[in-house]
Protein backbone atom coordinates (compact mmCIF):
# COMPACT_ATOMS: atom_id res chain seq x y z
CA UNK A 1 0.00 0.00 0.00
CA UNK A 2 2.84 2.31 0.84
CA UNK A 3 4.29 2.15 -2.73
CA UNK A 4 0.88 2.63 -4.13
CA UNK A 5 0.47 5.58 -2.38
CA UNK A 6 3.62 6.97 -3.09
CA UNK A 7 3.23 6.83 -6.75
CA UNK A 8 -0.47 8.31 -6.41
CA UNK A 9 0.74 11.57 -4.02
CA UNK A 10 3.22 11.72 -6.83
CA UNK A 11 0.69 11.59 -9.68
CA UNK A 12 -1.35 13.80 -8.14
CA UNK A 13 1.36 16.03 -7.12
CA UNK A 14 2.80 16.34 -11.06
CA UNK A 15 -1.06 17.54 -11.43
CA UNK A 16 -0.94 20.51 -8.88
CA UNK A 17 3.00 21.24 -9.45
CA UNK A 18 3.51 21.33 -13.63
CA UNK A 19 6.34 20.88 -15.24
CA UNK A 20 8.99 22.50 -12.88
CA UNK A 21 8.48 19.33 -10.60
CA UNK A 22 10.89 17.73 -12.88
CA UNK A 23 13.56 19.92 -11.15
CA UNK A 24 14.93 17.57 -8.04
CA UNK A 25 11.93 14.40 -8.84
CA UNK A 26 13.51 12.15 -6.60
CA UNK A 27 14.02 14.46 -3.63
CA UNK A 28 10.86 16.07 -3.72
CA UNK A 29 9.07 12.98 -4.48
CA UNK A 30 10.63 11.10 -1.20
CA UNK A 31 9.59 14.57 0.93
CA UNK A 32 5.77 14.80 -0.78
CA UNK A 33 5.52 10.92 0.36
CA UNK A 34 6.78 11.22 3.85
CA UNK A 35 5.04 14.70 4.12
CA UNK A 36 1.68 13.86 2.80
CA UNK A 37 0.77 10.25 3.44
CA UNK A 38 -1.37 10.91 6.10
CA UNK A 39 -2.92 13.63 5.18
CA UNK A 40 -3.69 11.62 2.04
CA UNK A 41 -5.13 8.82 4.43
CA UNK A 42 -6.28 11.44 6.22
CA UNK A 43 -8.56 13.35 3.20
CA UNK A 44 -8.09 11.30 0.56
CA UNK A 45 -8.48 7.99 1.65
CA UNK A 46 -10.55 5.57 -0.96
CA UNK A 47 -9.56 7.42 -3.77
CA UNK A 48 -7.88 5.98 -6.72
CA UNK A 49 -4.35 6.88 -5.96
CA UNK A 50 -3.24 7.58 -9.30
CA UNK A 51 -6.04 9.80 -10.28
CA UNK A 52 -6.91 13.25 -10.65
CA UNK A 53 -9.46 12.93 -7.94
CA UNK A 54 -6.35 13.11 -5.30
CA UNK A 55 -5.28 16.60 -6.81
CA UNK A 56 -8.50 18.20 -6.21
CA UNK A 57 -9.17 16.53 -2.84
CA UNK A 58 -5.76 17.95 -1.77
CA UNK A 59 -6.52 21.57 -3.53
CA UNK A 60 -9.98 21.31 -1.66
CA UNK A 61 -8.43 20.35 1.82
CA UNK A 62 -5.24 22.93 1.46
CA UNK A 63 -5.84 24.67 4.64
CA UNK A 64 -6.30 21.46 6.56
CA UNK A 65 -2.91 19.77 5.04
CA UNK A 66 -0.62 19.22 7.88
CA UNK A 67 2.07 22.17 7.97
CA UNK A 68 4.75 19.41 6.56
CA UNK A 69 2.25 18.80 3.52
CA UNK A 70 1.89 21.96 2.88
CA UNK A 71 5.66 22.86 3.02
CA UNK A 72 6.56 19.86 0.74
CA UNK A 73 4.07 21.05 -1.85
CA UNK A 74 5.04 25.00 -2.04
CA UNK A 75 8.70 23.37 -2.42
CA UNK A 76 7.86 21.34 -5.29
CA UNK A 77 6.22 23.94 -7.10
CA UNK A 78 8.00 26.09 -9.78
CA UNK A 79 9.36 29.31 -8.27
CA UNK A 80 8.03 32.28 -9.61
CA UNK A 81 9.57 34.23 -12.54
CA UNK A 82 10.60 37.56 -11.27
CA UNK A 83 8.47 39.97 -13.07
CA UNK A 84 9.88 42.18 -15.87
CA UNK A 85 9.98 45.53 -15.68
CA UNK A 86 6.91 46.60 -18.40
CA UNK A 87 8.19 49.73 -19.89
CA UNK A 88 5.59 52.66 -19.40
CA UNK A 89 3.92 54.07 -22.62
CA UNK A 90 3.82 58.41 -22.20
CA UNK A 91 0.38 59.75 -21.48
CA UNK A 92 -1.00 60.83 -24.88
CA UNK A 93 -2.11 64.04 -25.52
CA UNK A 94 -5.49 65.21 -26.15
Amino acid sequence: MTHAFGIAATLSLILLTGPAFAQTADTASDRLKSSCAGDYFQFCNGMDPGGREVADCFRRNARQLSPACQAAIAESRPKAEPRSKVAKRPKRRR
